[in-house]
C-alpha cells in the first residue's frame, strides 16, 4: 500500500541514523522525494531533542520509585547515534510524573549490574520518563536496555544517596564540563537553571565528542 501513498512510502525508505523525517514535513517535499525515490537530507530532523528549558523542579522524597526495585515497561527506543539511543519506560502510576528533585538519578538493574542514570525527561512528563543511554560492547545493562522488547520491563529505583546538590543553587556562575552521555546530569540541571524565568545564573558548558556525528545534545 505504501507504494500508493507518497507519504507513506518517503517514510519507509532508509534513514541515517538518528534522523526522521517530521510529521509536518510539507506536502511538496514528500512528492519530490516520491518522486525522486529517495530522502532529501535538507529534509530531515533529529530523533530526538532536548526541547525547550522546562523547569519542573519538585523537592526530594516525592519520586515515584522508591528504595525497591520496581518493574517498568518499555515503551519505545529511539537510536540517535550508531552506538546511543534514548529509551522511554512508563511509570507505575501513569497519572504521575517521575518526580525525581534536581539534582539526582534512579537506578537500573540487571542481574547482578546496577548502574545510575540520570533522566534527560523533566517532571513535565506524566506517565513516563526518558533515558540518554550508550551502548557499551561489555556493558550488560547497556546491552540489555539496547535490545530489549517493547513492553518487556526494566527494574529501577531511587535511593536517598543519589539525591545530589539540589536547585536553586547557590553559585552565581555555573560551569560544567562533559563528555557523551555525560551530558545527561548537565541537562537536568539546565532545565531548572534556564527554565526558570528568573533565575540569573551564568552558565557555561564544555562538552565532548569523539565525533562530530557523536554528538547527543
Amino acid at each position: 500500500a505504501a507504494k500508493h501513498n507518497p507519504s507513506d512510502y518517503v517514510r519507509s525508505l532508509p534513514l541515517p541514523v538518528g534522523q526522521i523525517i517530521p510529521d509536518d514535513c510539507p506536502h511538496e517535499a514528500l512528492i519530490k522525494m516520491y518522486d525522486a525515490k529517495e530522502v532529501d537530507a535538507e529534509q530531515l530532523r533529529p530523533a530526538w531533542s532536548a526541547g525547550d528549558p522546562t523547569a519542573a523542579v519538585v523537592p526530594p522524597g516525592l519520586c515515584q520509585l522508591t528504595d525497591e526495585f520496581t518493574d517498568c515497561m518499555l515503551e519505545e527506543r529511539t537510536w540517535v547515534t550508531d552506538d546511543s539511543f534514548v529509551v522511554r519506560f512508563g511509570l507505575p502510576d501513569a497519572t504521575k510524573p517521575l518526580n525525581l528533585s534536581t539534582c539526582a538519578c534512579i537506578l537500573a538493574g540487571h542481574k547482578d549490574d546496577v548502574r545510575p542514570y540520570t533522566p534527560i525527561s523533566t517532571n513535565a512528563l506524566t506517565g513516563s520518563f526518558e533515558l540518554l543511554v550508550k551502548a557499551y560492547p561489555n556493558g550488560a545493562l547497556s546491552q540489555r536496555l539496547a535490545t530489549m522488547e517493547v513492553d518487556e520491563a526494566m527494574p529501577f529505583k531511587h535511593i536517598k544517596f543519589n539525591v545530589k546538590t539540589q536547585y536553586p543553587f547557590s553559585a552565581k556562575k555555573v560551569g560544567m564540563l562533559a563528555g557523551g552521555t555525560g551530558i545527561t546530569p548537565m541537562l537536568q540541571a539546565l532545565h531548572a537553571m534556564l527554565g526558570s524565568p528568573d533565575d540569573e545564573t551564568e552558565v557555561s558548558l564544555v562538552y565532548g565528542s569523539k565525533t562530530s556525528e557523536g554528538i547527543l545534545a
